[in-house]
Parts: structure tokens; C-alpha cells; sequence
């Protein structure tokens, strides 16, 4: 009965341990069919991979077949992770069964049916069949440690046999992906320059609109609007001012660059804007007329006021560029060449000394030309207008060879056209000479061009993308050999083919730039008329505050001249009536003599104290009227002054170079509607909006006159010879140009000279005649007086 108990429990353990081994069976058996479906699935793929022909079909077969792989290999790990917890719970319950029947193994003596030799014989028993779940956990766990890894060796071996087959077509995949990545990233990099440039013309744009709103709230204020001061508006038109030669610069549509003011070129230097080769071609560019001789030094000019009057002259200056360098000789020629240009100035032979110095410093060579050095140039090559920095060096020879450079990866892809055809009929089939691929390179420029505008920009980033497409092309056709491509549609059979269709389609990028260029220089026109309009509003606050503080003054000088009179004449009038109450007619007795003389006495004394005071009030009032006027004068022609200087510096649309304008076609309803009101059908060219023109600015003339003509006739004669050699107008004023503010400066500084004369008028004509009245009944009251004080003598006579 206890042997077949025993034999029963290592039945029960062989069976599981048989199980386990079925289990395992089973689970290769599985992972065999899975590698078998997953090689039918992977070469199921070749009509799809061979008939793809962008490189996103590329990347999701790749990522399909990866992500396959990784499939069928997550499936495998489930699967081992599950039969290896099967596994280890079997393993545990046979040891722990085991070790449970070995317990239950009990001597007569601890109460149990065994004896020691019975239970000696089937613990030996047990103990092999621990052996038997010992050796049998131990091979299946090897097996299991290699199992994971060779699946996966048999999965890769699959996919790169399915690889190996068609790496051909992998390879011109690759190769499109790497072109449509160049290409990708060359048009990531112009959008993101265009968006600079919209940035740039959205902030212009804005401070504009902010300028115009701060002028608004202050000529037009309203609860609703933000309070503003002058100061405010200055600083955002400094601001502008600086922003619009930024953006010019940016641009590069300056006409001449040495119309940026002196002030704004150091901090457009630092910025990298401008530099001073730039300045020294447009300096030797200008010609010798007088206009270009007074853009560099202050012209001068005498206008007469009167048979005597000389009208002193300013000049607003702008220097070109300065340098630290000198040169210390000149022959003949180039000294007649300098007194030429500059008229004889001393001070103008030093600037153009520097310039020639500048001009004549050897440059060092910036050129990553292909060919090698000392080879004598033997072709032409044409490009665009502004890549001929320099000539472009060619070779009969060998030519070095570009260092291939590696694209950043981007996120957006450009498919090449598939509907190209593999051959061109209208080009040569003989394969082009080196110099023909060497001016292939150079389609965008031979050196890198060291402007910071927008189309250097791009010019730099079309001639780096041709650079990087045309040395992966050279080196992709080089290791195709002979072979023919695996898409036709997409790749030329060769190198000089593969590369006219990418130059091609950079220069209709660089075509579609230049003509958002144009685009951005005729906005930026519009944008500096506004300014300048709107600008025109800002002498009007200017000026108005100052009239406003003119007024007050003058306004102030009014009342305490009002306040000082009326508390004299009161005093004055309570003393009269005083006098006046103590007359009486007892005073005409002999005995009130000397009371009568004392009264008199002390009525004329008030008579000729007021008369005093009032002639003495008018003549200081005159006076610190005239003061204030000479000031308010010299006041609004230095601000005149300042602002014609400031306004100097505004950047004009005359300025711009004009670009041709697209003819937009316009609709029947528009031309009918032109018809009907007679204007043109066609869209004129634009014209300027004032003549642009050195502007010369009369002085202001002084206020000194008004009050002269009221002084006393005697006084004037005396001084009417030195009256005719006075200055009778402030200094007029010589800027380099002509600008709607500054025509409007001189309107609304007249304007307030104009309106603060009617005002000093007004004031010293009410004074005059306040104190005409004040001396009229004041000659009342004295005769008034006189004749009573004659009334009570007779009285007393009588």
C-alpha cells in the first residue's frame, strides 16, 4: 500500500514534467509557423516596395517592416513570458508537493505507519525525482535563454535578405529622400527668412499705427483713448526713424546709402546693416554737381532782409563713413580727382584721403572655389546682377573637389515631379566638361555673399543647397557606375541631368523670392508715406504746446498787471473818497487854512503817486512782455529749427528704389466706373509727392517790431538807425532735403508766431487802453478836485 502510494506521487510528477515538455513542443511549433507568416508577409511586400516611388512610401515600408519585427517579436516574448510563468509554477508545485510527501513520512514512534528502512527507500525514491525536475528545469531553462535570441536572428535574417534583394532600390529611395531633404530645408530656410522680413514689416507697421494713435489722442482726446505726452511721441519716432533704415538696409533698395544720417550709422554698423565699402562706392559714385557737393559739407547763403539786413544761414550736415586710416601719399592725378569731387574743401580732402585708403587695402581671399589655385580663368559665367561680386575663375584641368556636406533632417518634404521625363530632347546627350559643372556650382554665386539684406540671404542659402545637391548628386552617380536607376520617373540617367532640373528649380525659387522682394519694397513705399503724412501731425503738438505755454506766460504777465492795478486803484479810490468825505464847507474860514492846504496837499499826492504807479505798471509790463516775446521768439525758431533737423532724418519713399509694379487687371465694373468719372483705365506710375529738393527755410521774423511801433514816437526816431541794422529774422535754415514735416514745421511755426501776435496785441493794445482810461479819470478827478478846493476859497473870500 505504500509503494503504490509512492509510485502514484512519481507518476503524478513524470506526467507534469511530460506536460511541461508538451507545452514547450507546442510553443516552438508556434514560433515556427510565426517566423513562416512572417516571411510570407515580408516578401509579400516586394510589389509594394518596388513600386514605391516617394520617400514617405519609403519610410512606412521601412517602418512596416521594422514594426513587423518588432511584431512578431513582442508576440514571442509574450509568449516565452507566459510559458515562462507557467513554467516556474509547475516547478514550484512539484518540489512543494515533493517536499509535502516527504513530510507526511512518520516513524511508529512520532505516531505514524512507516518504518525507517520504508522510509529510507523512498526518500532515496524522492530524491531522484527531485533529480528528474531538476534536470529537466535546467534544459528547458537553457533553451529558453537562446530561444529569444534566435528568433530574432531569424527575423533579421529575413528582412535583410528581403533588404539585400532590392538595395538598388533602397539606395535611389535614399537618394531622393536626401534631394527632397535639401530641397525640404532650402525652402524651410527662405519661408523662414520671408517671415523675418513680414516680421520686420508687421513691427514697422505697427509702431506706425501706435504713432498714429498716440497723435490722435493727444490733438483729439477722448476717454477712451490713452493719455500721451510729446515726449513719448519723440522717443517712437526716433524709433521709426531708426526701424525704417533697418528695414531699407535689410531690403537694399537705398538709392544711396550716404543719405543715413551721421547719428543712425554707428549703431547700423554694429548691427552689421551697413558697411563701410558701401559708403566709400556710393561716395566715389556721385557725381560732381552741387547738390552732391552739399550732401557732404554745409552750404552757405546770404539773403537779404531790406536794403542791409544779412540773414544768417545753418546747414544740417550728414557724414558719410570715418576711419582711423589715412594714406600717406597722392600722385597727381588722384589729387586733382579729390579737389574734383570735393570742390576745394579741406575738410572734405581728409574724408575722400580715408575713403581712397579704405579702397586701396588688399582683401583677404574668401572663396571656396572647387578649383584649384593658380589656374588661369578661361570661361565666362552669367549670373544675376547681384551675385557678380566677383569673377568667377575657371580651368582647363582638374578641379578639386567640393567637402560633401550633410543637410540637417527636416520635417518637411518636397516630392520631385514624377511626371518629368527620364531624358530632355531639347538638351545634348554628350555629357558636360567640368567647366559646364563648375558653373553649375556657381549658378548662385562663387564666394559667399557678406550682405545681411534678404536677398543675400537667400542667394547664400540657394548657392549652399545647390552646393550640398549637386556634390551628394556627384557622388551618388559616381557609385551607381553604369547601372540603370530603379525610378526613371523620379532620377536621371545622368549626373549633368539630375543636376540642370535642381538648378532649375532653385532659380524659380530665387525668381519667386526676387518678386516677393519687389512686393516688399512697394509696401514698404506705402509705409513711409504714411510715416511721413502722419508726421506732419506731430510740429502741430509740438507747436502747440509751445503756443499754449506762450500764451500762458504772456497770459500770466496779463493778470498780475491786472491784479497789481486793481489793488493800486482800489487804494487809490478809498484815499479819494476819503479826501473827498472830509471836505466841508467850514474848511473856507480863515481858521481852516492850513486843515484845507493839508487835505489838498495829501489829494495831490495820491494823484501823482497813481499817475506814477500807473505809467511806471505799463512801462515793466512792456518790458516783461517784451522779454517773453524775445524769448517765445527765439524759442519757436530753435524748435523749428530742431524739428526741420529732425524731419531730415526721415527716410522718404522718393528715397526707394522704385521696382516695377505688376499690372493688375482690373474688373469691367472698375473700368466703367473710370470711364464714367473720367479717369484713366491703366494705372499710372507713381509719382512723387513733393519735389524733392535741398530745402532752404526762411527765418522767423521777430516779434520786437509790435512793440517798437508802440513805444514813443520820440524814442523811435532816436533809435530808427539802429533799428535798420538789427537782424529783423532768425537764421534760416539749409537741410539736405525736402519732406512734408518740414514744409508743415514752417507753416505751424508761423502759424503760432502768427496767432501769438494777435494775442500780443490784443494784451498790450488792453493795457494801453486800461491805462489811457486810468490817466483820463485820473485828469477827471484832478480838475474835479481843482474846482472844488476853488468853491470853498471863495466861500471864504466871500
Amino acid at each position: 500500500m505504500h509503494d503504490e502510494r509512492v509510485e502514484r506521487h512519481i507518476r503524478g510528477v513524470q506526467e507534469t514534467l511530460e506536460q511541461i515538455d508538451a507545452d514547450y513542443s507546442r510553443m516552438l511549433k508556434d514560433f515556427s509557423k510565426s517566423i513562416n507568416t512572417y516571411r510570407d508577409d515580408i516578401f509579400n511586400l516586394e510589389n509594394v516596395f518596388v513600386n514605391a516611388t516617394t520617400s514617405n512610401r519609403l519610410l512606412a515600408l521601412q517602418d512596416r517592416l521594422q514594426k513587423q519585427r518588432d511584431t512578431l517579436m513582442n508576440n514571442i516574448r509574450i509568449s516565452l513570458r507566459s510559458f515562462r510563468k507557467r513554467f516556474d509554477d509547475s516547478m514550484q508545485y512539484l518540489r512543494q508537493a515533493n517536499v509535502k510527501f516527504r513530510k507526511s513520512f512518520k516513524t511508529f514512534s512520532e505516531g505514524g505507519n512507516f518504518s525507517r528502512e520504508e522510509i529510507e527507500v523512498y526518500r532515496k525514491k524522492l530524491e531522484k525525482t527531485i533529480f528528474q525536475i531538476d534536470k529537466a528545469e535546467t534544459a528547458i531553462l537553457n533553451e529558453l535563454e537562446k530561444l529569444e535570441k534566435k528568433q530574432l536572428e531569424d527575423a533579421n535574417k529575413i528582412m535583410n535578405q528581403f533588404q539585400e534583394r532590392f538595395k538598388n532600390h533602397m539606395t535611389d529611395l535614399k537618394f531622393i529622400e536626401l534631394t527632397n531633404r535639401w530641397i525640404s530645408e532650402t525652402q524651410v530656410k527662405i519661408k523662414s527668412e520671408v517671415a523675418v522680413n513680414n516680421e520686420h514689416a508687421q513691427m514697422l507697421k505697427t509702431l506706425i499705427l501706435t504713432y498714429q494713435a498716440k497723435i490722435d489722442s493727444i490733438l483729439n482726446p477722448n476717454l477712451d483713448k490713452p493719455l500721451s505726452t510729446s515726449n513719448e511721441i519723440r522717443e517712437l519716432f526716433h524709433q521709426i526713424v531708426l526701424t525704417t533704415y533697418e528695414r531699407a538696409l535689410y531690403l537694399k533698395c537705398l538709392n544711396n546709402e550716404l543719405t543715413i544720417p551721421a547719428s543712425l550709422i554707428t549703431i547700423l554698423k554694429d548691427k552689421g546693416l551697413i558697411t563701410e565699402k558701401a559708403l566709400v562706392n556710393d561716395l566715389l559714385h556721385v557725381t560732381g554737381t552741387e547738390e552732391a557737393n552739399l550732401s557732404r559739407r554745409p552750404s552757405r547763403m546770404s539773403a537779404g532782409v531790406g536794403s542791409s539786413n544779412a540773414e544768417e544761414v545753418k546747414s544740417v550736415k550728414f557724414a558719410s563713413s570715418s576711419s582711423p586710416t589715412t594714406s600717406s601719399s597722392r600722385n597727381k592725378t588722384e589729387s586733382a580727382t579729390l579737389v574734383g569731387l570735393t570742390g576745394g574743401h579741406p575738410e572734405d580732402l581728409d574724408t575722400i584721403s580715408i575713403i581712397r585708403s579704405l579702397l586701396h587695402q588688399e582683401e583677404l581671399p574668401d572663396s571656396d572655389e572647387i578649383v584649384e589655385p593658380g589656374v588661369p580663368a578661361a570661361i565666362e559665367v552669367t549670373t544675376r546682377p547681384i551675385v557678380s561680386d566677383s569673377p568667377i575663375p575657371s580651368s582647363h584641368g582638374k578641379k578639386s573637389k567640393q567637402h560633401d556636406k550633410n543637410p540637417s533632417s527636416s520635417n518637411q518634404e518636397s516630392s520631385i515631379d514624377e511626371t518629368r521625363p527620364s531624358t530632355r530632347r531639347d538638351r545634348p546627350t554628350r555629357a558636360r566638361t567640368r567647366d559646364e559643372i563648375y558653373n553649375l556650382y556657381c549658378t548662385f554665386g562663387e564666394k559667399q555673399h557678406s550682405g545681411q539684406d534678404f536677398l543675400c540671404k537667400i542667394l547664400n542659402i540657394l548657392r549652399e543647397s545647390t552646393e550640398g545637391l549637386l556634390t551628394h548628386s556627384e557622388i551618388f552617380y559616381r557609385d551607381k557606375g553604369s547601372r540603370p536607376v530603379t525610378r526613371p520617373q523620379a532620377l536621371g540617367e545622368k549626373f549633368d541631368e539630375f543636376a540642370h532640373v535642381m538648378v532649375d528649380k532653385l532659380k524659380n525659387y530665387e525668381a519667386q523670392c526676387r518678386s516677393y522682394h519687389e512686393n516688399s519694397i512697394n509696401e514698404f513705399r506705402n509705409v513711409l508715406e504714411l510715416f511721413e503724412r502722419t508726421s506732419c501731425l506731430m510740429t502741430k503738438i509740438e507747436f502747440n504746446e509751445q503756443l499754449f505755454q506762450a500764451e500762458k506766460n504772456l497770459l500770466d504777465c496779463k493778470q498780475q498787471f491786472d491784479t497789481i492795478l486793481h489793488k493800486q486803484l482800489n487804494e487809490s479810490i478809498n484815499e479819494k473818497q476819503t479826501n473827498f468825505q472830509q471836505l466841508r464847507p467850514t474848511f473856507g474860514y480863515p481858521a481852516k487854512k492850513n486843515h484845507l492846504q493839508t487835505i489838498d496837499n495829501q489829494e495831490k499826492l495820491r494823484q501823482d503817486n497813481i499817475e506814477k504807479i500807473c505809467i511806471e505798471l505799463r512801462s515793466n509790463t512792456t518790458e516783461n512782455i517784451q522779454t517773453t516775446t524775445q524769448e517765445i521768439n527765439n524759442s519757436l525758431a530753435t524748435n523749428a529749427e530742431h524739428l526741420l533737423i529732425l524731419f531730415d532724418e526721415i527716410l522718404t519713399a522718393d528715397e526707394i528704389t522704385r521696382t516695377k509694379l505688376p499690372i493688375v487687371k482690373q474688373s469691367l465694373t472698375e473700368l466703367l466706373r473710370r470711364q464714367q468719372t473720367g479717369r484713366p483705365l491703366e494705372d499710372s506710375e507713381p509719382t512723387p509727392l513733393i519735389e524733392r529738393k535741398q530745402g532752404h527755410w526762411p527765418g522767423l521774423p521777430l516779434l520786437d517790431n509790435q512793440l517798437n511801433q508802440r513805444r514813443d514816437s520820440i524814442k523811435s526816431r532816436k533809435r530808427s538807425s539802429i533799428a535798420t541794422q538789427r537782424q529783423t529774422a532768425s537764421a534760416s535754415i539749409v537741410t539736405q532735403k525736402t519732406t512734408l514735416p518740414q514744409i508743415e514745421t514752417i507753416a505751424q511755426r508761423d502759424q503760432a508766431c502768427q496767432k501769438y501776435k494777435e494775442l500780443l496785441i490784443q494784451i498790450l493794445t488792453d493795457i494801453e487802453e486800461k491805462c489811457s482810461a486810468i490817466l483820463v479819470e485820473l485828469d477827471r478827478d484832478r480838475s474835479y478836485w481843482k474846482t472844488s478846493i476853488e468853491k470853498l476859497q471863495q466861500l471864504r473870500t466871500n
